[in-house]
């Protein structure tokens, strides 16, 4: 090409004398280098002095940043033991007196206590790499250039890979795994930096059999055998360079059993279908069992197996943990979970054919084994995050949503056309009971006014809950948006109130209203509205004594958002506030004194609403006890309500089949008031605001 262009030479010139010169700079930069970590030596597989590593990853425990890394050189604020570090950011929002409830004490850690306690970084300290000696050749090489672990062989015994592959035998029998995957006369190919065209492994490693420390050793699998066959063909259909398809190699490095515990939130607002039970809602599972996946995808570049691209898949069987005999209905589904890839690939033309075959591929399996759904969340990650590898080349690029987008429909269109894929759904439309007319867009479908709640989608009061799986996207944000609304009601300031309590609310308001504006706003409430800071208080021994806290701003917030299944179930929290204070309190404290006073004025209030909710109404019942004990099975849902008219009139007959009387034949005794009367609920659909979402 440079007797056909004379000019190409002269363009190459000056570009290949930059990275010459780059390269020995480089050189007498580690060459002049020298530290108490490397002591002024080469690495023996390297040729490299002291290899310096970005700075480690920090995750932000900010309430704003939900998880999110730190940024490379930006100040964040850690504890003194390392257990929780803050961005600038959230660190601006936090309180004088850092959180410190009872669920956090383990995560949190007892010496950190204020904001102030809290230390000034900035996330830039590079680490060098550990150095190992060779005790045959003396030689020093890294711990990452050896792949050295340290469970397995210790430093003083250590033999670099030098010594190890010069006295190994090398005409020694090969695994059975081998045995059964290659033979002598295999050939195997290899890309070499620099090169368009893979060449022969043997060419470039002469003698040298190194095939037991290969991609190729790993153990194999029937799916891995499946997915490598599928992948060598794309290849061969795509490429026009030959043998590219024997430089690459597929295993499963990872196949194990998990459970995935549902958050609390989850199990009190979505409830599942189930034969089991008459058509009734089950409660979602306390654990989610499934098995996880690793598949990855090897190529051969310089004679080394490098990871080019890895993907962690979760099968759920529906083999779950549920609390009762109940057992609620899921389909055995597969969840893609994350995926990553750098971009050493070669050919890159081939690049995402092969990525997309790979899924495929998996899908295809998971069908022929029975699996019903797989769910992909098509996400990208966000600046300087990462899925799988840490680390990525500086050159590669973050795909961007819209790209990200277009890359799965590709995808989605491969699996159409080879049969795999029959039906695409979003999550919206599959999960939650929205439906929208066909004739609107989305923009006009999602305005309120054109979308309506199917009663299909509501159970027991509750939604129904979209399929479970590990590190959904959906689950986050449900757990994110019940803490941020429980902030929200905690930090609110309350004023008295002079409008009443409405009786054509649902009894979860009613109630949520009388403690917020009966209760919350007297003086002896003050030291119940929010949780027991108990490291600030400096009450080293608050949490060994009281084992399950509880406040009344926590239990008001639960019955606003609906969590309470009866009202049984919400005063049982208020008496366990108040119990708390007089168990950690002696008598004769102010603080048991004030829990007696707030006491006897909740009950007396919850009385006096219920006793409007008995007289309520056209008809008349004499013979009612007037006390909320009568009311303790009425559910506290945000979509049920009390039906006033019919509640009277049915109520004389409730009284005499669940009411015991003494034996003197007095009044009814208060043994037999605990299951006395069920109000007649009806769900109330007209306002989708009242669901969780």
């Amino acid at each position: 090409s440079t007797l056909e262009n004379p000019r190409a030479g002269f363009e190459v010139l000056p570009q290949a004398e930059k990275a010459l010169k780059r390269a020995m700079n480089i050189a007498a930069k580690h060459a002049k280098h020298s530290c108490l970590s490397c002591r002024g030596r080469t690495c023996a597989i390297c040729q490299q002095g002291c290899l310096l590593h970005e700075p480690s990853i920090q995750i932000c425990s900010g309430s704003n940043c939900s998880g999110a890394k730190i940024r490379k050189g930006a100040t964040y604020y850690i504890a003194k033991d390392g257990s929780r570090q803050f961005c600038q950011r959230c660190y601006t929002n936090l309180q004088t007196v850092l959180p410190h409830t009872s669920d956090q004490v383990e995560s949190f850690g007892s010496s950190v206590r204020y904001k102030r306690d809290l230390l000034k970084r900035k996330n830039e300290e590079e680490i060098a790499e550990a150095w190992l000696t060779c005790v045959e050749c003396k030689e020093g090489v890294h711990k990452v250039c050896s792949m050295h672990n340290e469970f397995l062989t210790s430093k003083e015994n250590y033999r670099c890979p030098l010594c190890t592959v010069k006295n190994t035998n090398m005409n020694a029998a090969r695994s059975s795994t081998e045995n059964r995957r290659e033979k002598r006369n295999d050939v195997f190919y290899t890309f070499v930096s620099g090169a368009d065209m893979p060449v022969r492994l043997d060419t470039l490693l002469g003698n040298k059999d190194v095939r037991k420390y290969s991609a190729e050793a790993l153990p194999i699998s029937a799916e891995s055998n499946f997915i490598e066959a599928r992948v060598r063909d794309c290849i061969r259909k795509r490429s026009i360079t030959p043998n590219v398809e024997k430089t690459i190699t597929v295993r499963i490095i990872s196949d194990c059993s998990k459970k995935y515990k549902v958050p609390d939130v989850i199990r009190k607002h979505f409830r599942l279908p189930s034969k089991m039970t008459g058509g009734n809602g089950v409660v979602p599972p306390v654990k989610v069992c499934y098995k996880s996946k690793a598949i990855t995808l090897f190529q051969k570049i310089d004679g080394f197996d490098i990871c080019i691209f890895c993907m962690y898949v979760h099968e759920y069987d529906g083999e779950d943990e549920f609390e009762k005999n109940e057992r609620g209905e899921q389909k055995k589904r597969v969840y893609i979970a994350y995926l990553d890839s750098v971009e050493h690939f070669r050919p890159r033309r081939c690049r995402s054919s092969v990525f997309q075959e790979i899924i495929i591929a998996y899908l295809a399996i998971a069908r022929a084994r029975g699996y019903e759904a797989a769910h992909i969340w098509a996400c990208p990650p966000s600046r300087g995050n990462s899925f799988v590898f840490w680390n990525h080349p500086s050159s590669q690029r973050t795909p961007t949503k819209e790209r990200l987008h277009s890359w799965y429909h590709g995808v989605i269109s491969k699996g159409i056309k080879s049969g795999v894929i029959t039906d695409v759904k979003s999550l919206f439309e599959t999960s939650f009971p929205f439906t929208t007319t066909k004739s609107l867009d989305a923009t006009l479908a999602l305005s309120p006014e054109n979308m309506k709640l199917c009663e299909d989608g509501v159970l027991d009061g509750r939604m129904l809950c979209p399929p479970l799986m590990d590190g959904d996207y959906w689950i986050e944000e449900a757990v994110q948006l019940r803490a941020s609304n429980i902030m929200r009601h905690l930090n609110s300031k309350r004023t008295p109130r002079e409008t009443g309590i409405n009786i054509e609310q649902s009894p979860a308001l009613q109630v949520a209203s009388l403690l917020r504006d009966q209760v919350m706003l007297h003086e002896a409430s003050v030291p119940f509205r929010r949780p027991v800071n108990a490291a600030a208080l400096k009450l080293n021994d608050y949490h060994k004594i009281i084992t399950k806290p509880m406040d009344l701003g926590t239990a008001f917030s639960q019955c606003l958002l609906g969590e309470y299944d009866a009202l049984d179930d919400l005063v049982s929290d208020v008496e366990l506030v108040f119990s708390n204070a007089m168990k950690y309190n002696p008598k004769g404290h102010y603080v048991h004194n004030l829990a007696l006073e707030c006491q006897r004025l909740f009950f007396k209030e919850l009385d006096s609403l219920t006793l409007k909710w008995h007289t309520h109404s056209k008809h008349e019942t004499v013979h009612a006890p007037h006390s909320w004990e009568q009311f303790r099975c009425v559910k506290m849902g945000l979509d049920n309500f009390l039906d006033l008219e019919n509640f009277a009139s049915n109520s004389a007959s409730y009284m005499q089949q669940n009411f015991v009387k003494n034996d003197d034949n007095e009044a009814p005794s208060k043994a037999g008031s605990v299951v006395a009367i069920k109000p007649v609920l009806t769900p109330l659909f007209k306002n989708p605001s009242n669901t969780l979402l």
